[in-house]
């Protein structure tokens, strides 16, 4: 759903590059340094590999546009339109109107840019918003907590009992040697033994999240009664889309 061959092809894009241009459009025609600062957890190498020479192929503007027409035909097979998705759309509208930009420069980005043209894209920028707003916010919860990128990507691999390399290597480009010294690191630390977390690790991720989710305490404050209604509303379209992706 969310690839589009045929925009890439249009613009000679791989996929690294349509996700690293995608995600930092909004924020501008910046260089792979401030979207390393802002990423966090990618490594550099790969960030660098998806922006280098990229703004002189398409400007941010376009990548923006480009971006919502990619997720248009499989929404339009999830969503319905009508007075729910309109439903959807006041709430969350509503909640994210009290959220603070301070510390939140993607998601003050797209707070920025034009309405989308549809109310199904509406919706998605909306929930992109929801995303990236509590990115901002785990990236200064896991910094605080003393955690280096690869450190935290390791550790989510242990805390989700995901598969070693899984989330660091294949999706955040970190080569086995960064992994294996930062796995090191974390068993130095306690955190971590023999591939496994412990309980001091579980502890630490833990207070991470819960200090990401604080961050995000106005948007559920500005929900007031209707976050059930919201959450019902959102659950059989998240599921739908991930269904059809």
């Amino acid at each position: 759903m969310f690839n589009a061959p045929e925009y890439q092809g249009a613009y000679g894009m791989d996929t690294v590059q349509w996700y690293m241009a995608g995600r930092a459009a909004p924020l501008g025609a910046v260089s792979a340094e401030v979207a390393c600062a802002v990423f966090g957890t990618f490594n550099p190498v790969r960030v660098h590999a998806g922006l280098d020479g990229v703004w002189s192929r398409i400007p941010p503007d376009r990548m923006v546009e480009l971006k919502l027409k990619s997720v248009g035909p499989g929404l339009a097979e999830a969503v319905p339109t009508g007075p729910e998705l309109d439903d959807a759309i006041t709430i969350l509208s509503g909640a994210l109107a009290q959220a603070p930009l301070a510390g939140a420069p993607l998601f003050a980005a797209l707070a920025g840019l034009p309405l989308p043209p549809g109310p199904r894209e509406h919706l998605w920028r909306l929930c992109d918003m929801v995303r990236e707003h509590r990115s901002d916010a785990h990236t200064g919860a896991w910094r605080a907590a003393g955690l280096d990128p690869v450190e935290v990507n390791v550790l989510n691999e242990l805390w989700r009992g995901a598969a070693p390399g899984s989330i660091s290597r294949a999706l955040m480009g970190w080569e086995a040697s960064d992994i294996a010294a930062a796995t090191r690191r974390l068993e130095a630390g306690g955190v971590a033994s023999g591939g496994s977390i412990t309980p001091a690790g579980t502890s630490l991720r833990e207070e991470i999240e819960m200090n990401t989710s604080v961050q995000q305490s106005a948007i559920v404050d500005g929900l007031g009664g209707d976050s059930a209604r919201l959450i019902a509303l959102l659950d059989p379209w998240a599921h739908a889309v991930a269904d059809g992706s």
